[in-house]
């Protein structure tokens, strides 16, 4: 009997997706599994189908004059990325097809209907108001996304994003029951490192340079920071940005703020364990933003930091659940500064082995376990 075929399809690069990364490993013990995005997979033992991403202005006018006068399907089904999706996959008969992000479900569905598979849509976030902080954005991009989950959403089989929140916002504005898979990383052994110089207490922080994510906010806790303190920083892209912070950082924390080379993604806890502190500042600019629960905050939980950010609702559940790190009043760089300073390092070493703790419960085997059981359903229906 041959195995199950399953098709994930994601709009990015996989050697930077750990979500995506993470959710096709849980899918090979189900079937043979074929990724379709825009670099080949560095999972093992899986087919992989690479895009193009190709960039021609004439295009841009066009979707953006449909976007104006709301030609919502047109411009969905005439973009580039989706006719080579359409050739690539043709007379490839899959039974399950896992659409990662809502750019990717039309042709999922378009592909389920044609061979009779199931669809399992992991949305991630929420799609509508992603970029609701941009204006231009909630005028073009907001009504397409609206139109594209009142037309797809009810012709999936099932559904996952990333947190209650959102899972929430989905089942009040289109009656669906999202199941929530966490974004945090495999499972490792770290051990335990206490804090060697109470004078020396590293903060870290890592992730993509987004000027949207207001990183600056993380560099302005330092003056109100005592002395003990130094923040360093892991950042992916953006030159131009990471420079910016370099310069406000020589500015207004001189000497305290170090910026270090990104690493691969499987070696991001075992280089995070070396630091004290994971922190985030993440102020919340738009509904995303309010409901993040991204990646690092697992990251700094299974790397066995102490962890400090401002009280992001989901986030702050977490931390505050498992006791393994401070949460800020509010979103201002004082009120972070002002919990780390009141911590002791018999409290630090405390949360870094209630972190530790929590790595047991908040990791991608046992998220790894709902996905399996996901696809296990999908297959028997």
């Amino acid at each position: 009997m041959s195995k199950p075929k399953i098709c994930i399809i994601s709009f990015s690069d996989l050697t930077i997706d750990a979500r995506v990364n993470r959710q096709t490993k849980a899918a090979i013990p189900m079937g043979s599994v074929t990724s379709l995005a825009f670099t080949k997979s560095p999972i093992r033992n899986i087919k992989s189908i690479i895009l193009e991403q190709k960039k021609n202005i004439l295009q841009k006018i066009f979707f953006l004059l449909s976007l104006l006068v709301h030609h919502y399907e047109e411009f969905y089904w005439s973009q580039s990325i989706i006719q080579e999706s359409i050739r690539k996959l043709e007379n490839c008969d899959f039974d399950i097809f896992v659409a990662n992000d809502l750019d990717t479900l039309p042709l999922a569905i378009y592909f389920a209907g044609k061979y009779k598979s199931k669809v399992f849509f992991d949305a991630h976030e929420y799609a509508p108001l992603e970029f609701d902080n941009r204006w231009y954005w909630k005028y073009l991009h907001q009504p397409f996304r609206e139109h594209l989950c009142r037309q797809y959403l009810k012709q999936v089989n099932v559904m996952t994003t990333v947190c209650n929140g959102i899972a929430e916002k989905y089942k009040e504005e289109y009656q669906l029951h999202p199941y929530v898979i966490l974004n945090s990383p495999e499972y490792q052994e770290i051990k335990y490192q206490p804090i060697s110089s109470q004078n020396n207490i590293r903060l870290i922080h890592h992730g993509n340079a987004s000027p949207d994510r207001n990183l600056e906010k993380m560099v302005e806790i330092m003056p109100d920071l005592e002395t003990r303190f130094e923040l360093h920083f892991m950042l992916l892209g953006n030159p131009k940005y990471i420079q910016k912070l370099k310069i406000l950082s020589n500015k207004i924390a001189p000497n305290r703020v170090f910026f270090h080379a990104p690493v691969q993604t499987t070696m991001i806890c075992r280089t995070l364990s070396r630091y004290d502190l994971g922190v985030y500042l993440l102020e919340p600019l738009g509904f995303n933003y309010t409901y993040a629960m991204p990646n690092k905050l697992f990251d700094f939980i299974m790397a066995g930091l102490c962890v400090a950010i401002a009280p992001s609702l989901e986030m702050k559940k977490i931390v505050e659940d498992y006791q393994c790190g401070v949460v800020a009043k509010d979103f201002s760089p004082q009120s972070l500064a002002k919990v780390i300073n009141a911590l002791s390092i018999e409290e630090i070493n405390a949360k870094k082995r209630a972190s530790l703790e929590a790595a047991k419960v908040l990791n991608a085997e046992i998220e790894g376990q709902k996905i399996q059981k996901i696809l296990k359903d999908l297959l028997k229906s």
